[in-house]
């Protein structure tokens, strides 16, 4: 912005321009999703915002040389960003101060962890840059401290895969038959509208039809599950995933972490994970 005082003295006109330098800047409560080195002093640091969306910013490399688990920009903490930049368009730089960090078990917990990866993966990738989305942080936040404490950080996550799909615009309809409107005996899933079908109705249907785990509608932790359960969870919310989130070339990688996850599982003990 520019401003000009005028100044007559004498007959003469002395015009003085005066630059005014407006800063943007905002303090909001962010989760880590990414870090990259961007020259030898900073981070190119990518964060998920409550009021903000996701929102990219340089940050200065911390000279900590303890373990690296314990640095405050580890992703899935969670921090109290300040953010200034000139224009809105720039990376601007970030300060912050810890809120919430990951505790130490977790990332000695290989399904947790692994859980944990692939849910900020999806986030990262996907979500536009600067667009608010409240409800999509808010359950994530929920998502990463529900790990913390979850004894079943798988069932965890497929519960959130759920949830983002339906954040993201792509919610499925589990809640009665879409043929009878029944509430009772949901078995399956039409793959081409998202809807529940119930097992009498979606049995003559039963090769082209995803089939429906019972925890994925009470959305309770605490439901028996069986391992064949959770691989049709996977190929039921990955199915739509791959359809209207995960659908281009890019997300290739995140569609790789995902199935590292399924790899993992299948040759875990069940009897060790309690299912």
């Amino acid at each position: 912005m520019k401003i000009q005082i005028i100044i007559k003295k004498q007959g003469l006109i002395l015009i003085i321009e005066i630059r005014k330098i407006i800063i943007m800047e905002w303090t909001d409560e962010g989760i880590v999703l990414n870090t990259k080195k961007y020259g030898e002093k900073f981070l190119l640091t990518t964060i998920l915002t409550k009021s903000h969306g996701k929102w990219p910013g340089i940050t200065y490399i911390s000279t900590n040389k303890k373990n690296k688990y314990t640095s405050p920009l580890q992703p899935g903490n969670l921090l109290l960003f300040s953010w200034k930049a000139r224009l809105i368009q720039q990376l601007g730089l970030f300060t912050y101060e810890p809120i919430s960090t990951l505790p130490i078990d977790l990332f000695y917990n290989r399904l947790s962890l692994q859980t944990l990866i692939v849910a900020i993966s999806i986030i990262f990738h996907t979500l536009p840059e600067k667009l608010p989305c409240i409800d999509l942080y808010n359950n994530f936040y929920n998502f990463i401290m529900s790990l913390k404490k979850s004894k079943n950080p798988i069932i965890t996550y497929l519960l959130w895969e759920l949830q983002i799909l339906s954040d993201l615009g792509f919610g499925l309809d589990l809640k009665q038959c879409a043929v009878t409107g029944t509430l009772e005996n949901l078995m399956y899933v039409s793959p081409k509208t998202g809807r529940a079908v119930s097992s009498n109705i979606g049995q003559q249907w039963h090769e082209k039809l995803l089939l429906l785990p019972n925890f994925l509608i009470k959305k309770d932790l605490n439901l028996p599950v069986s391992f064949l359960d959770i691989q049709n969870a996977f190929k039921l919310t990955g199915y739509f995933l791959q359809r209207y989130i995960l659908n281009e070339k890019k997300f290739d990688n995140t569609l790789l972490l995902r199935q590292q996850l399924l790899s993992t599982l299948i040759n875990i003990n069940l009897k060790e994970i309690n299912y």
